[in-house]
């Protein structure tokens, strides 16, 4: 017990001297008249690096010649420590050290307190980046920050040089598959209500990503890798509920991506992982119950990949680029339908066609979407007795970016829109945009005057396309999205 006492004692100390010379060293610190989200910044020359200080009113304090800075350093600096406060690090950080002080002699309790540290510099790094993108850049000004020291480092705060294996650290950031989820409410109830060691056990366990308890399952399932001889063409799916087969699903040539599409409802734009996910490509085979539910059926698919591909998985929302469908000052140049149209029957075979004098097939007398491609490529939608709603989800499926209608347009419309496809999503993950596109770089329309009569005719960009045929337009907003994030995935399925 005099040993236990000494011990804690010893480390209670150490900890009330440093919160201590950490108060007076926010104190000494001079004011720099600016604010970062209400958080307010200030310059001392006895620190080399920033500082996150202040347990109640949190402060942030940067170092002597800040000033001299450039934009992008200092707002990776900003995004870094604004992080820390938003999150209550330095309290957090405090009350585990004091927890580990109370349970020195159990090996989690300093497990606890080195996991939390390492996760809040993690996830404030993910901020930095997130506000600047550059890792490279974040990473030399991270990098410099260390090589100066922490002068004085016994006080209690969150300096953003803290060495935390700064190989480690600078490898994460320069790897762009790395994700924190920062430090979470359970962590810090763990942190509270946990008396003994055992606890810290749980406590110091990192975050897994949950998935839905007691998923149903396919009576029978099959994944295979794609032939190379059906990659050739598309990815087709037939079956399933609401289809003419809803005991069975046939899905051939799909990639990782799609089926997680399919799984949870999703565009394109809301899932963040490896760029595998959409270059591999497989084939499933599944049947299921009798009057199992498109939401039964979801369910399966999420608990299939979770099973044969290891799938982990969390959300979160992030702030993507996208756009609002407008109407241009000149007004719509759509026809409103005319006549009532039977919609596409799902897995009905496509009617015989015929070819039409520009070289584009006529679609068939049916309500939906058509489309048709050439090598150019050239593309051709028809749109068939469709609203604005749906034109703004087909936009966004190809262009992965959240579209939303602002039209004010309640009608049914046909038209078609001829526009090179081009950097867009046509259902095989993006086409890259080719150097010698001139068409679509700067989303300008072709030019196939005397001096370009050698060229192959390319049609103009899509964000061109539209008001010059349509009369509408795409505008530039920024919209908060649901994002499914993968955690965890294995490239290869485990053998059926």
């Amino acid at each position: 017990m005099l040993l236990y006492a000494l011990v804690c004692g010893g480390l209670l100390l150490r900890w009330a001297v440093g919160l201590a010379l950490s108060l007076r060293l926010l104190k000494a610190s001079a004011l720099t008249g600016q604010k970062t989200n209400g958080i307010e910044i200030r310059e001392s020359s006895r620190i080399l690096s920033p500082v996150t200080l202040g347990i109640v009113r949190p402060a942030i304090v940067l170092p002597a010649g800040w000033r001299e800075w450039n934009s992008v350093k200092l707002d990776d600096v900003l995004a870094h420590e604004r992080s820390h406060v938003a999150r209550h690090d330095p309290a957090i950080q405090m009350l585990s050290m004091i927890h580990r002080a109370i349970l020195w002699f159990s090996p989690a309790s300093w497990l606890l307190h080195g996991t939390l540290v390492r996760t809040a510099e993690e996830a404030s790094a993910d901020a930095a980046i997130a506000a600047s993108p550059d890792r490279a850049s974040y990473a030399r000004i991270l990098q410099k920050f260390m090589q100066q020291g922490v002068r004085d480092a016994n006080w209690q705060g969150v300096p953003m040089a803290r060495y935390v294996k700064p190989e480690q650290r600078i490898d994460r950031i320069l790897d762009g598959t790395s994700l924190s989820r920062g430090v979470t409410r359970r962590s810090l109830a763990s942190i509270l209500v946990m008396a003994i060691p055992l606890g810290y056990a749980v406590a110091a366990a990192e975050p897994q990503a949950s998935q839905p308890a007691k998923l149903p399952t396919f009576e029978v399932a099959s994944v295979k890798p794609t032939p190379p001889e059906g990659r050739r063409g598309g990815a087709t799916m037939t079956g399933g509920p609401g289809s003419k087969d809803p005991g069975r699903i046939h899905y051939t040539n799909m990639s990782l991506e799609e089926l997680l599409l399919a799984a949870y409802d999703l565009n394109g734009f809301q899932v963040a992982g490896p760029p595998f996910l959409s270059a591999d490509r497989f084939d499933l085979d599944a049947t299921m119950p009798p009057g199992t539910s498109k939401e039964q059926f979801r369910l399966m698919l999420q608990g299939l990949l979770a099973d044969r591909f290891q799938l982990m998985v969390h959300r979160e929302t992030r702030e993507l680029a996208g756009y609002n469908l407008v109407v241009t000052d000149r007004g719509p140049k759509m026809k409103e339908s005319a006549e009532l149209l039977p919609p596409v029957e799902d897995g009905a075979p496509p009617p015989p066609l015929a070819l039409g004098v520009d070289g584009y097939f006529v679609p068939p007398k049916r309500r939906g979407v058509f489309f048709q491609f050439t090598e150019v490529p050239n593309g051709r939608a028809v749109f068939r007795q469709v609203t604005m709603q749906e034109l703004a989800s087909t936009l966004q499926r190809q262009m992965k970016r959240p579209v939303s209608d602002a039209t004010g347009l309640t009608a049914r419309y046909d038209f078609k829109l001829d526009y090179s496809t081009q950097g867009l999503d046509m259902g095989r993950g993006r086409i890259p945009v080719s150097p010698g596109d001139r068409a679509y770089q700067n989303d300008s329309t072709a030019s196939n005057g005397p001096a370009d009569a050698h060229l192959p005719y390319v049609a103009p960009g899509l964000l061109s396309a539209l008001p010059s045929q349509l009369g509408l337009k795409l505008e530039s907003k920024r919209v908060p999205v649901e994002t499914l994030v993968i955690d965890h995935v294995v490239r290869n399925p485990i053998a059926n």
